[in-house]
């Protein structure tokens, strides 16, 4: 009879139980934490890109063709600044948790004078820890298109430019 009370009375299972469960609601939330921490780093650095690209635009001229030769490398396309402001983390084939899909400056063509706007667009996609299960493709389902996110970097032009 003894044991049969000391086994009713013991509350130690039951407690590991909630301990688990807390545990995994603690991790869950940690990890949440670490997840949007990484998306807003994720967005300023690539955002920080594109108006370093604008910038360039902006100074040296050649929306949608070579950048001018003033700064001592030629041959480079506005994209291609961009592309060279982008922190090599993310530039990387095997990483998963941004994906950067394409790489534009506008305006295209026709003239653009002093005063202008000149911008450059960076369109990727951003996994996170959990990948097309993170919070920030809850509900965009598996269509890549439908998961992109754009950042604009935007400067004012400085030179007048003929295309």
């Amino acid at each position: 009879m003894r044991i049969f009370n000391r086994i009713k009375e013991d509350k130690g299972a039951s407690n590991t139980i909630s301990f688990m469960v807390m545990t995994w609601f603690i991790m869950i939330m940690l990890i949440s934490f670490v997840d949007v921490g990484l998306y807003f780093n994720t967005k300023n650095q690539l955002r920080s890109a594109a108006e370093n690209g604008a910038r360039s635009v902006a100074l040296y001229g050649g929306v949608d063709t070579v950048v001018r030769d003033v700064r001592g490398d030629s041959g480079y396309t506005p994209e291609q600044l961009v592309w060279d402001s982008i922190p090599n983390s993310f530039q990387h084939p095997d990483l998963k948790t941004v994906i950067i899909n394409n790489v534009e400056c506008f305006p295209k063509e026709g003239r653009i004078t002093a005063g202008d706007e000149v911008w450059c667009n960076i369109t990727y996609i951003y996994n996170g820890l959990a990948g097309k299960f993170g919070m920030f493709n809850l509900g965009k389902g598996s269509d890549p298109s439908a998961r992109a996110i754009v950042i604009k970097g935007s400067s004012v032009s400085e030179v007048t430019i003929e295309h």
